[in-house]
């Protein structure tokens, strides 16, 4: 569906460049979030409800800036490789945030199911102000 990139432009573009810093700044803003609400209850949750929301965010932001349109689409699950390693980071970051000699390292407190979902939600939040910044700019440029 997209034009191919010219030979002589780089592929760090001015739009290119401005989305990566958007979509830094939502992650920013949600993992700040996450870690300001976790340290209402101690600073090793507040620790561990942001360590969780920047890596999964991560993921949310992969399907999102895979496709210029809609995130869930007829490629979502097209990638193999794609899904091997998110599935290898999550089990990773699941031990780093269950194993209790892993939580000492790191400083993290284990999480409670409210805290579970609230991490959950935070990182889906980053997809959907992903999304709607996306049809944003769409919008601005379709109206240019």
């Amino acid at each position: 569906n997209r034009k191919p990139i010219k030979p002589n432009q780089g592929i760090f573009t001015r739009k290119f460049s401005w989305d990566i810093g958007v979509r830094s700044i939502i992650v920013f803003l949600m993992t700040l979030a996450a870690y300001l609400i976790g340290n209402k209850t101690s600073l090793d949750t507040g620790r561990a409800m942001g360590f969780a929301v920047m890596i999964f965010s991560q993921f949310t932001l992969i399907f999102s800036i895979r496709s210029s349109n809609h995130w869930f689409g007829h490629r979502f699950f097209s990638n193999r490789y794609l899904w091997i390693i998110i599935a290898l980071v999550v089990l990773l970051t699941l031990c780093v945030m269950l194993i209790p000699g892993m939580q000492e390292v790191f400083r993290l407190a284990p999480l409670d199911g409210g805290q579970w979902w609230t991490v959950i939600g935070l990182s889906f939040g980053t997809l959907i102000l992903s999304e709607i910044y996306k049809q944003i700019w769409k919008s601005t440029q379709r109206s240019a």
